[in-house]
């Protein structure tokens, strides 16, 4: 039995790290996606309800044990990146300060 709690115990651990490091590797490429919105901007009509599902398809592995409503929506002339790009600048923000 004891045996059993330390390979849990050190499987938990291991766990953890590869969670980390997959939120620092998911960190990474929001920021990766944000610079190479600047550089590329293109406006069009786009739906807001459309842009926050997507951010929730990206963020599926973070959003898993939270729950959210996106009640109507709103039709944008923007560039879609860039819409994208600071909704999940707002999700994450949002569950990293939920998890403090």
């Amino acid at each position: 039995n004891l045996d059993n709690e330390v390979k849990k115990d050190d499987l938990n651990k291991v766990i953890l790290e590869i969670e980390k490091s997959i939120n620092n590797a998911a960190n990474l490429a929001l920021r990766f996606n944000q610079v190479s919105i600047l550089t590329n901007t293109k406006k069009s009509s786009i739906q807001l309800k459309d842009v926050v599902e997507e951010a929730r398809f990206i963020l599926q592995n973070r959003l898993k044990n939270t729950q959210f409503h996106l009640s109507g929506n709103k039709e944008l002339y923007s560039d879609n990146g860039l819409v994208l790009s600071l909704v999940l600048n707002i999700l994450v923000n949002s569950i990293d300060a939920m998890s403090k």
